[in-house]
């Protein structure tokens, strides 16, 4: 690709469209065009973001400071504001955002996350003030989501805005997203395999039964190299973990033939035999809830997302392997898999059409027991602590985050990832139809209504 041919919209779409498939090549892309214009504010902001996206949040501030010597914009100072927030740099979090919402391309939105920013910050009044921009602006849920956390010790306006926010459903929507996507703090240290692996390393506790023997490298490349030569039958995932999704996936084993990781990776031992459906592997995503950054605020959805690969499980293809929605052909989401319309189906109906009473009730104690020592991670690892010690910590929204989990034969669970903005990853009307469920159960509930349904959230505390 001739990259000095681009222009700073094709390159964007183009380091964009590679994130989707290999994220090292979209970052290389994204540092040339800088590099080959460097007095350019959109190529350096471009590589800034694609850093971002990597959760290289330290150099990102380098590269969008950079950008904004050619002049800032509202965008530039939100990303700054974004990065800072992620490592947890608060006081200068909310500078930034400040900075951004007095620039004539900022929105009503940037109004939203600078007051929220504020707030955190452990500036109250100020917050409150910012949040409430006068009578002619537009209607936005954001704002009001804002507006709510800041809101917390006046019941009434709280009650009026969560009204407005359950109302209308597209409008909880973009609620919801706006912050899942762009407001999950210390939630990000468990967002990668390699950083949930440290944060069950570094508890007192011992390594959990659902977690796989697991090595990141280098830092322990040697018992990682111990581990795979003593059992040279075993199979072993390889991921660097930057990467979502299967991009750059593989195994190796102990018998040789295929080359040791290069760079950071996580060696993660593969769970055999797996339970099998139809002759195929499943992934099972599970969402646990944080009204709070207390324990006893976490909760487990009654439901979740059954995803079973479109391949058997013998027949050497990559998705036989490793089931993930992302790795799935578009055609292959609608076609039926055993009792079931398409590869993706609710959690309950796939235990109860795919297990008889006993195993289908084995398996759903199993899951709960697994979410709940995971929140137990979270407190004794340091991350409910640290969203606790954030100095206006009641301005942090309502979250969730999804977990990836796999079956072995004996149906014992074995934790695979967390992600903290999940998506269903496949765009079957049974997904979608999942994820509308989802969302209409856990917005009262985080939102604190009356009649928010409790008994579809199991306590983990």
């Amino acid at each position: 690709m001739k990259i000095l041919q681009l222009t700073p919209a094709q390159a964007h779409e183009a380091v964009d469209g590679l994130m989707k498939s290999d994220r090292p090549a979209a970052l290389g892309l994204a540092e040339r065009f800088a590099l080959e214009h460097p007095n350019s504010r959109d190529a350096i902001q471009l590589f800034g973001w694609a850093l971002a996206r990597l959760y290289e949040h330290e150099r990102a501030v380098v590269q969008f400071k950079r950008a904004a010597r050619f002049g800032t914009t509202a965008e530039i100072e939100e990303w700054l504001g974004y990065c800072h927030r992620r490592l947890g740099h608060y006081g200068e979090s909310a500078h930034h955002y400040l900075r951004a919402l007095a620039l004539s391309d900022a929105t009503i939105k940037t109004r939203a996350i600078a007051a929220n920013a504020i707030h955190l910050a452990g500036d109250h009044a100020f917050a409150r003030q910012l949040s409430y921009p006068g009578r002619n602006a537009p209607p936005s849920p954001a704002l009001d989501f804002a507006r709510w956390m800041i809101e917390f010790d006046r019941p009434d306006q709280r009650r009026a805005l969560r009204s407005r926010l359950l109302e209308n459903d597209e409008f909880a929507d973009q609620a919801i997203f706006f912050w899942q996507y762009r407001d999950v703090e210390a939630l990000v240290r468990i967002d990668r395999k390699d950083l949930l692996a440290r944060l069950i390393e570094g508890s007192a506790r011992k390594p959990p039964a659902w977690w796989p023997e697991t090595y990141r490298l280098p830092a322990q490349e040697k018992a990682a190299k111990t581990a795979v030569r003593s059992d040279p039958h075993a199979r072993w995932i390889v991921k660097a973990p930057h990467l979502a999704g299967t991009q750059g996936i593989r195994t190796l084993s102990g018998a040789g033939g295929e080359p040791w990781p290069q760079g950071p990776a996580v060696l993660q031992r593969f769970i055999e035999p797996p339970f099998l459906y139809e002759g195929r592997k499943i992934n099972i995503r599970l969402h646990i809830s944080l009204r709070a950054p207390v324990t006893s605020a976490s909760s487990l959805w009654h439901d979740g997302l059954v995803f079973v690969s479109p391949a058997p499980y013998r027949d050497g293809t990559h998705g036989a392997l490793f089931v993930n929605p992302l790795s799935a052909e578009k055609s292959a989401l609608e076609h039926p898999v055993g009792a079931f319309a398409a590869p993706g189906v609710a959690l309950r109906t796939f235990l109860d059409t795919a297990f008889d009473t006993a195993d289908a009730r084995r398996v759903r104690d199993r899951l709960v027991q697994t979410a709940a020592q995971l929140a137990g991670y979270l407190e004794t690892g340091g991350i409910l602590g640290a969203m606790r010690a954030i100095p206006g910590w009641r301005g942090l929204p309502p979250t969730f985050f999804g977990i990836d989990i796999g079956l072995d034969a004996d149906l014992n669970p074995w934790l695979f990832e967390a992600e903290v903005a999940p998506g269903h990853g496949l765009g079957s009307p049974t997904s979608r139809e999942i994820w509308r469920r989802f969302r209409r159960d856990w917005l009262p509930l985080a939102l604190e209504a009356p009649h928010a349904p409790h008994a579809l959230f199991i306590g983990l505390a």
